[in-house]
């Protein structure tokens, strides 16, 4: 079934609006009269699952060796009976463009959610959260596909 890939800037919101369209999905799917409809399950990829801190975005490597974990974890989960949403920064094209065709291969649906919230505000959220949040020098980090912040 469909692959959901979620983006935006650390501390948009990105899992709670995963949150939320598993939720609606998960309401949906009880609700169906069609029994293949009831047999589809949604699954949840991220950081916070996989155990995966926030900090290894600070050095390429780790982060390197995160994006492997996000990506085989959804691919494994990704078949013709399942909803995945993988919800990661997934700010890479070239990472997104890896899910589009292990989507593509199992000729499943694929799309992408961008929660757009502007740098400010999600500056602010992530100092609110203290502890929970983003590293604070994460967002002077300049990459080669883009900045994190």
């Amino acid at each position: 079934m469909p692959l959901l890939v979620v983006t935006g800037y650390p501390s948009s919101g990105k899992t709670t609006r995963a949150e939320q369209i598993r939720e609606d999905l998960v309401r949906r799917i009880v609700g169906s009269k069609e029994d293949r409809e009831r047999k589809l399950k949604v699954h949840i990829v991220n950081d916070d699952i996989l155990k995966i801190p926030k900090d290894v975005y600070r050095k390429a490597k780790l982060e390197k060796a995160a994006r492997g974990s996000l990506m085989s974890s959804t691919g494994r989960l990704l078949t013709k009976d399942d909803i995945v949403i993988c919800d990661g920064l997934n700010y890479i094209k070239g990472f997104r463009y890896q899910l589009y065709c292990e989507s593509k291969a199992l000729e499943t649906p694929h799309c992408v959610v961008h929660v757009g919230v502007p740098k400010e505000v999600c500056e602010e959220w992530n100092r609110s959260r203290g502890d929970e949040g983003y590293p604070e020098d994460m967002h002077v980090q300049n990459r080669k596909q883009g900045l994190i912040w």
